[in-house]
């Protein structure tokens, strides 16, 4: 990531600001001890938890457990990317940022891409102007007749595109774009040698992302034929799949981290305009992984507010496994009497939301509820085939969380928690296969061990240098822990240090995990005989891990394969029973 900018360019701008400062901006600091603390600004809290340190210019917050060096504060504060939040750093001590290392392909795409931007900027303000002349009226009127006004059409930067068939493009081609330019906006249609603006006739809906750029429009219909919205086509710049409608409010957004997402503008519009925050449209029901890791980064919990019509969310259910298999807290809000969000804070306004909100369905409420009403439970069979398919689902949760929920479809069926609970594990997944249990129980025990290894290497270049004897990166089991381990290799004992590692980290979850990682206490690991338990505890795990695996091959190996499946079994053994008796291999001598 840091390959953006000349190495030399960069240490400059980390030189030149100091995190204390940077972070001072945000949030006041009091220095105790070698570190300095405050109150953390990615939640909420009464009793600071967050602390910086100076001396490793990073941070680390023990309650959210956000973390990594200043680039990674400024592009989880901001909503920055890697280079946009180096620019920012860069800027604040008046360093001018240098033209990016790119060929000249992505160069010439960077400047259509800026073309294109300074293009939507340009219509969005002539359609915004267009909706304040006189053939703008009856657009004024539709507003007015919503709830809109002239404060929230400012702030929303609302317009409107009259019905003559090409004034948009005559415009933009005055201005200076070409055709070309203007049709890759999406803004025009070209066919057999004639111009059509592709919205005519409709009030117009601005789409701008975090960083205030405007990448498409959305138009709804006056009156007349046609659909009653139209987005933006895809174009270079606007991809619907990516893009959440609401996204340039996000320094608004609550620190509480939770997002209400809703389906179209206008819901947005109301419910954002009656006080609340961290609304965003999803544009549709369709929710797609890239908007799910979108809002995972603004967000820990979604609440998804769409019609009142249960039966029409049921088709929502794939979107919300979406957003459950990118590790965010998925609520379903039920609206009354069949409303959508737009009616329903009108007629109940905020109380009457946040009421809603508190009422929401988890994910596998609303699943069982999805269940029930596709049943008749008015019938023995219906009943039995609720228990059923109910246990089968609740299979995957914690066991805790799982027995919640088997309360729940034993109230509701009359079925005995035994009966159920067995029905949970007949033909079970994986998940409750010993085996299976047997590995998870592994994995949490290099979980602990690695984060020490790597934690006390980056302390001390005398202790990495001896576990890099011992120790490779595909000696470790967990991705990130890997690609940390990758870093410590490339750079070697002498330059691994927590900011040189920092730097190199893919993502801002990274660089707060790693961050989590060395506030660890490992001054009394600090030794030759710390690092090789150490070593000897990773590489055990190691094997123990490749011996479950060839005792479930051996189930199912015949002749030769079983020969060799034998034969790997008591390689394993042997080296297993070496690490017992303190005898660590190196690295060559253990691939």
């Amino acid at each position: 990531m840091a390959g953006f900018f000349p190495q030399e360019w960069l240490d400059e701008v980390l030189a030149r600001n100091n995190i204390v400062d940077v972070v001072s901006a945000y949030t006041p600091l009091t220095k105790k001890g070698k570190k300095h603390w405050g109150l953390c600004p990615f939640h909420s809290e009464k009793t600071p938890s967050f602390s910086v340190d100076e001396d490793k210019q990073l941070y680390y917050c023990f309650g959210c457990k956000a973390g990594g060096n200043m680039i990674h504060f400024v592009m989880n504060l901001e909503k920055l990317n890697f280079r946009e939040a180096v620019v920012h750093l860069a800027e604040r001590v008046g360093m001018e940022p240098p033209e990016l290392q790119n060929n000249d392909e992505a160069d010439r795409i960077r400047k259509e891409k800026q073309r294109l931007y300074e293009l939507c900027r340009e219509a969005a303000k002539a359609y915004n102007m267009a909706l304040m002349t006189q053939s703008g009226t009856q657009a004024r009127e539709y507003l007015s007749n919503r709830g809109i006004t002239p404060a929230v059409i400012t702030r929303f930067g609302l317009g409107y595109a009259d019905a003559s068939w090409d004034s948009m493009t005559n415009y933009l081609l005055k201005k200076g774009y070409t055709l070309n330019e203007i049709e890759k906006s999406g803004l025009c249609i070209v066919r057999g040698g004639r111009k059509f603006d592709f919205f005519r006739d409709r009030v117009i809906f601005p789409i701008i992302d975090q960083y205030g750029k405007v990448l498409g429009f959305g138009g709804r219909v006056i009156k007349g034929d046609g659909p009653k919205y139209i987005n933006s086509p895809d174009t270079p710049i606007y991809n619907k799949r990516h893009m959440l409608y609401g996204l340039n409010f996000h320094k608004k957004f609550p620190q509480s981290r939770e997002l209400i997402v809703v389906e179209g503008y206008m819901d947005l519009i109301s419910v954002s305009s009656i006080g609340l925050s961290g609304v965003v449209a999803s544009l549709g029901t369709s929710l797609t992984k890239e908007q799910a890791r979108l809002m995972r980064r603004f967000a820990d919990r979604v609440y998804i507010c769409y019609d009142g019509d249960f039966a029409g969310q049921t088709a929502t259910l794939r979107g919300l496994e979406i957003l459950d298999s990118e590790g965010l807290d998925v609520r379903v809000v039920s609206l009354p009497d069949g409303l959508d969000p737009d009616d329903f804070v009108k007629k109940y306004g905020p109380v009457g939301m946040r009421d809603a909100m508190d009422k929401a369905y988890t994910l596998m409420e609303f699943k069982l509820e999805m269940l029930k009403r596709e049943l008749d439970m008015t019938t023995e069979n219906g009943l039995m085939e609720f228990a059923k398919r109910g246990a089968a689902m609740v299979r995957t949760l914690e066991p805790v969380e799982a027995e919640r929920y088997l309360k729940r479809i034993a109230r509701m069926t009359g079925f005995s928690m035994q009966s159920l609970t067995r029905q949970t594990t007949a033909g079970g997944s994986k998940e409750q296969q010993p085996g299976y249990r047997r590995l998870k129980q592994e994995e949490a025990a290099v979980s602990t061990t690695e984060p020490l290894l790597i934690a006390l290497c980056l302390n001390s270049s005398q202790c990495c240098e001896e576990a890099l004897k011992y120790i490779g990166h595909e000696d470790l089991s967990i991705p990130l822990h890997r690609e940390i381990w990758q870093q410590i290799e490339e750079l070697g004992s002498e330059n691994a240090t927590p900011q040189e590692v920092m730097l190199r980290l893919q993502s801002g979850e990274d660089a707060a995990a790693l961050t989590g990682m060395l506030q660890q206490d490992v001054g009394d690991l600090r030794s030759r005989q710390g690092v090789q338990d150490l070593c000897i505890r990773v590489l055990m795990a190691k094997y123990l891990g490749q011996l479950s695996a060839q005792y479930e091959k051996l189930k199912s190996a015949a002749g030769e394969e079983r020969k060799e499946v034998l034969y790997r079994i008591a390689a394993l053994n042997d080296s297993i029973n070496q690490l017992k008796k303190g005898n660590i291999p190196t690295r060559r001598s253990h691939r």
